[in-house]
């Protein structure tokens, strides 16, 4: 199996186990990591018109200098109720714990008990008391009829509400939020529970349930999965909330002052509209960080769930959404790590940011159509997947530099498995060609017949890439019973020049070692020629598309391999030319000695030659 395959294997299991664990509901950093994806989502969104089925009056600061008063007396409350009802709203709902005595209470009472169209705000917390008989009547009748799998633990709560007077008048809905681990409100809780068994819907859905004509029994809630709202399913997640699908920043809801109000200014604007009333005032320090405001006033935050609700745009995620979340991820991971694995830095480069932004485009696609795809989830895929791809690519890059290592030299396998073009391609350079073949091969072929003569051939060339490998050269080709060795590649250096010598050296001992094998065998000994010349060449890699080879391109090539023809004229194992004997700072250390000027075939220029004869001198490795 490839290296690609196991990549993108373990990349399809890794994400398809986080998809199905879905970490970003576990809570803590990643949940906060979640909020930021969603954050980004709403940023590339913008901002929408809000539904025109509710509206904020506002406790501003306008409104508190009018009044000279913090907080405003309920007498002015009573006032927005009327403003409302005058103005043919559905309902006010007041995102205020109108709890304890306050001035004007009496008139703010009279204004509740002429009509059944108010929602007041309830907290329930542990630290509060059990709520008096009136509030805890208010709070049975608001709570929720309709409750399926709610869990045995669940601890109640006490009810912070508001006073009995108001109470008795009214229904009631909490208004318990709570930030994420970065301070964000993301979620609303569509129900909580209280004491002696009670659900209290959350002001949000109290009001949308009004404003849709719901019986209370057309609620139904599958505690931590689902809330039933009319025909539609809102999923929820285990603590029963639901993602707020938000408009824009302060007044995306469109808000008009509660002075505004209190004249019947504003009255038009309100017919047919649930209306909540709340603090927008920076004084009263109930704002929220959202993804388009930093102090989004918690009333704000309330009637936009509400209108989430009402026109069903709140944010999707359900068991729907989290099967999409395991596909997307499993094909996210499988398509970028092949995308990420591609041999050429282009393609795999190109191919790893394509899907990325393919898989991202998806879940900002989903998200414009209220679908809340998880963010984490295929983000945590595709840096698995990138890196699983990226590391296939490695490991089939070293196979392939091991592979060609076989059919090149160890010296060339790494730049050429890196690159089509190499470095080196067309470098002009001063280096050393070196020609060997063994001396009377026809005859020996005759002798061995093909099988055996294959046997040799491998012995013989085994032991010239002993010989050259030990000095440093690269050999070019194999040639039947000869090849050609560089000494010059991948980069020149100094010693190039003496290492050829030091290679011719090291054959003659490599073969002297094989020669005594075959003798052993039955054969004939096996002896060698050997030419090398030195000076300056293009280094080229030629060929076809396909088929390609490294080689020295120049005129010392050619009288290299004229060199072993001239060795063989004049009956020496060992032919240099006096430039390569110049380079490597003399030859008497070779057994080679001044052989004069020789003609080359193809040259005119006659080409000073130094030689050693067979038997000459004894061979000197230890020195070399």
């Amino acid at each position: 199996m490839s290296f690609s395959r196991v990549a993108a294997l373990f990349a399809v299991i890794v994400a398809l186990a986080i998809a199905i664990w879905r970490p970003s509901d576990t809570g803590g950093i990643v949940t906060a990591l979640e909020g930021r994806t969603l954050d980004a989502r709403f940023a590339l969104r913008g901002v929408r018109d809000a539904p025109p089925g509710v509206m904020i009056i506002g406790i501003d600061d306008a409104t508190l200098a009018s009044l000279d008063a913090f907080p405003p007396p309920r007498d002015a409350l009573a006032q927005a109720v009327t403003a409302v009802r005058q103005g043919g709203g559905q309902g006010t709902a007041f995102d205020l714990l109108l709890s304890g005595e306050g001035r004007g209470d009496a008139v703010l009472s009279r204004m509740l008990s002429e009509g059944s169209d108010v929602i007041l705000a309830a907290s329930l917390s542990q630290k509060f008391l059990a709520a008096d008989p009136i509030t805890a009547q208010a709070a049975s009748r608001s709570a929720l009829a309709l409750v399926t799998n709610t869990p045995g633990d669940t601890t109640p709560v006490g009810i912070l509400g508001p006073a009995p007077e108001f109470a008795r008048h009214a229904t009631l809905g909490h208004v318990n939020v709570v930030r994420e681990t970065d301070g964000a409100l993301r979620r609303i809780p569509m129900a909580r529970a209280a004491a002696d068994g009670i659900i209290l819907p959350a002001l949000p859905l109290e009001a949308a349930r009004r404003m849709a004509g719901l019986e209370r029994g057309a609620l139904r809630l599958d505690w931590g999965k689902t809330l039933h709202f009319g025909g539609r399913s809102i999923a929820l997640n285990r603590d029963n909330e639901a993602g707020i699908n938000f408009y824009g920043p302060r007044g995306a809801v469109e808000t008009i002052s509660l002075a505004e109000a209190i004249t019947g200014a504003g009255a038009v604007r309100m017919a047919g509209r649930m209306v909540f009333v709340g603090a927008t005032a920076e004084g009263y320090g109930d704002t929220f960080a959202t993804p388009f405001d930093r102090s989004l006033p918690g009333v704000e935050a309330l009637a936009t769930m509400a209108a989430n609700l009402l026109d069903g745009t709140h944010l999707r995620r359900d068991g729907a959404t989290w099967g999409a979340d395991i596909v997307l991820a499993v094909l996210a991971a499988f398509t970028c790590v092949f995308a990420a694995s591609r041999a050429k830095p282009i393609w795999a480069v190109g191919g790893t940011v394509a899907v990325w932004a393919g898989v991202l485009a998806i879940v900002q696609g989903a998200f414009v159509q209220s679908i809340w795809l998880d963010g984490v989830t295929p983000l945590a895929a595709l840096a698995v997947a990138t890196l699983a791809g990226g590391g296939a690519r490695w490991m089939d890059h070293r196979q392939r530099a091991a592979n060609l290592s076989h059919y090149q030299s160890p010296f060339l396998s790494e730049i050429l498995a890196a690159s089509a073009r190499p470095g080196f391609d067309g470098r002009v350079q001063k280096a050393a060609a070196l020609f060997v073949d063994a001396a009377d091969f026809t005859a020996r072929t005759a002798r061995l017949g093909p099988v055996r003569t294959t046997a040799f051939l491998r012995g013989f060339h085994a032991a010239v890439e002993r010989a050259a490998i030990e000095t440093g050269g690269v050999i070019e080709n194999y040639a039947g019973d000869g090849a050609m060795i560089c000494f010059g590649l991948p980069d020149p250096q100094p010693e190039d020049a003496r290492n050829a010598l030091r290679c011719a050296e090291r054959l003659f001992a490599e073969i002297d070692a094989l020669s005594a094998r075959e003798v052993a065998g039955g054969d004939a000994p096996l002896t060698i020629r050997i030419g090398a010349h030195w000076g300056d060449v293009s280094v080229a890699v030629l060929g076809g598309h396909d088929h390609r080879h490294v080689t020295l391109v120049g005129d010392i090539v050619n009288l290299a391999s004229r060199l072993q023809e001239t060795a063989k004229q004049i009956g020496a194992e060992l032919a240099v030319s006096d430039a390569l004997v110049a380079a490597a700072g003399g030859g008497e250390d070779y057994g080679l000695a001044p052989h004069g000027p020789h003609s080359m075939r193809g040259s005119d220029v006659p080409l000073d030659v130094w030689a050693r004869m067979p038997g000459r001198v004894e061979r000197r490795l230890s020195r070399t």
